[in-house]
C-alpha cells in the first residue's frame, strides 16, 4: 500500500478515532495508524479499545512515539492542549507511504475516500477553507475583536485563505524536507502573542504559498450544515468543528441522525460511550423548550428566537454562498472539473434553530450514506508486516531519545 490515514489522540478521543479507523481500514485499500499519547500512562489499549478492532490487520497502534519530538516553550491551553502539535512529527515516522491524510478524531466517515489520493496536488498539502471564519470579525478572546485581515495580519498571513487542519492530505517526500522543530520554534517566537488556533495557525503560515484547496465534501464542517450545501458538496468526511459533540447527546442540527449513527456505531463496535460533556438536566431542559415551541408553531404563534435565527442563517448562508460561488468561478477546488449550480434552499424553524426545508432530503443523504463497519480487515497488500512495523518504530524512539 502506498498510502494511510492516521489519527493522533490521548485516550479521552480513543474510542472515537479507533472506530473511525476501523471503518477506513474495512475499505481495504490503505492502512490507518492511531498514535495514542496517554495523559494516565497507566492506561492500556485493551481498557478502551474492543478486541476485534485491535486485532483488524490494516490498522496499526503507536503508544506515547511523539512526545519527545516536541519543542519546549509552545503555547498551550485547555482548549488547545500540547497534543495538538504532535500530528506534525508523524510523517517523518510513515515515509514507507507516498502519501497520507491526517483526521481528526472528531469525524464520521461518510463515503470511500479513496480517490482523495487520486487527486492531483502539486503542493506539500491540500486542505479544506475553515468555513467558521467567513464574517468580517472574529472574536478569538472573550472581549477581543479583530476584523478578519487584522487577525490574519496577526498571525503573518496577509491576504491568505486560511484552512481548517481537521483533514489534511500530506505530500510525505515534500514534508520530509521541513524542518519541523526549527519551525514551530521560530513561527512562535514571532507570532505566538497573537496566534488563536496554534498548531492551525502554525501550519496555515507555514504552508501559506504551498497548499492546495479542497472542496468542503472533504472536510465537511459544522459550519456548513444546515445550509443546503452537501447536495452540491456531497460529504465524505463529517467533521463536528462545534464545541457539542453528538456522542455526547448535544448538537446543533440534525440531531437525531447523528445522535442514532453514533449510537448504533458504538454499540455494534462494543465501544462505550464517553461521558457527556453536559449534564443530563441541561440537555432535558433544551429538549423540552425546543419541544414547547414546535407545538407554539403548529399553533400559529411565532417566537422572537425565530426572527433572530432567520436573520443569522441567512447572513451566514450569504457569506458561505458567495465564498463558494467565488471558489468555483475561479476554480480553486482541486477536486472539481466541473462546478456544480449552488441552490437556494428554503428554510423553516424547527424551536431550535432554522434549517434547510428540504431536511429529509439531507437526513437520507446524510443518515444511511455514515458507513458502519465492515468484515473486510484483510492482510493483503501489506505494505510491512506488524513485527517490521514494530522494529522500525523502535528505531524511531531510539532516535528520538538520542
Amino acid at each position: 500500500m502506498e498510502n494511510a490515514f492516521y489519527f493522533v489522540v490521548d485516550e479521552n478521543y480513543l474510542p472515537m478515532a479507533a472506530a473511525q479507523a476501523y471503518i477506513l481500514a474495512g475499505f481495504n485499500k490503505f492502512d490507518v495508524h492511531v498514535f495514542v499519547e496517554r495523559n494516565n500512562k497507566g492506561i492500556r489499549l485493551e481498557d478502551l479499545v474492543p478486541d476485534q478492532i485491535l486485532k483488524s490487520e490494516r490498522i496499526f497502534y503507536h503508544l506515547d512515539k511523539l512526545e519527545c519530538f516536541l519543542p519546549e516553550g509552545l503555547p498551550e491551553s485547555q482548549k488547545w492542549p500540547s497534543i495538538v502539535y504532535l500530528r506534525l512529527f508523524v510523517p517523518d515516522l510513515l515515509k514507507n507511504y507516498s502519501r497520507l491524510v491526517y483526521l481528526d478524531a472528531d469525524i464520521a466517515i461518510a463515503d470511500d475516500p479513496t480517490v482523495l489520493f487520486d487527486i492531483d496536488i502539486p503542493t506539500t498539502i491540500a486542505a479544506v477553507h475553515d468555513y467558521g471564519i467567513l464574517g468580517e470579525t472574529i472574536v478569538p478572546f472573550p472581549g477581543v475583536e479583530y476584523t478578519t485581515d487584522e487577525w490574519l495580519g496577526g498571525i503573518g498571513l496577509e491576504g491568505c485563505r486560511y484552512f481548517n487542519s481537521g483533514v489534511l492530505l500530506i505530500n510525505t517526500e515534500r514534508w520530509s524536507q521541513l524542518e519541523i522543530q526549527r519551525l514551530l520554534s521560530k513561527y512562535f517566537d514571532q507570532f505566538g502573542h497573537r496566534v488563536t488556533m496554534f498548531d492551525q495557525d502554525f501550519l496555515n503560515y507555514t504552508f501559506k504559498n504551498d497548499w492546495t484547496e479542497l472542496s468542503p465534501r472533504w472536510n465537511f464542517q459544522t459550519s456548513l450544515f444546515d445550509y443546503g450545501f452537501e447536495h452540491e458538496f456531497k460529504p465524505v468526511v463529517v467533521h463536528f468543528t462545534a464545541p457539542l459533540k453528538p456522542w455526547n447527546g448535544d448538537f446543533y442540527s440534525y440531531q437525531q441522525v447523528y445522535l442514532s449513527y453514533f449510537a448504533l456505531l458504538f454499540k455494534q463496535l462494543q465501544i462505550t460511550l464517553p461521558k457527556p460533556a453536559t449534564r443530563p438536566r441541561q440537555r432535558y431542559i433544551k429538549r423540552m423548550k425546543t419541544a414547547v415551541r414546535r407545538l407554539l408553531l403548529r399553533l400559529g404563534i411565532q417566537f422572537r428566537r425565530e426572527r433572530v435565527q432567520r436573520r443569522i442563517w441567512g447572513r451566514y448562508h450569504g457569506l458561505a454562498h458567495d465564498f463558494l460561488g467565488d471558489a468555483l468561478e475561479k476554480g480553486l477546488f482541486a477536486d472539481f472539473s466541473e462546478a456544480p449550480i449552488l441552490g437556494e434552499p428554503k428554510v423553516f424553524f424547527d424551536g431550535h434553530v432554522v434549517r434547510t426545508a428540504n431536511l429529509e432530503d439531507t437526513l437520507a443523504l446524510l443518515g444511511p450514506e455514515l458507513v458502519l463497519p465492515r468484515h473486510s480487515h484483510s492482510k493483503e497488500s501489506r505494505p510491512f508486516d506488524k513485527l517490521a512495523a514494530a522494529q522500525s518504530f523502535r528505531e524511531e524512539e531510539d532516535h528520538c531519545e538520542a
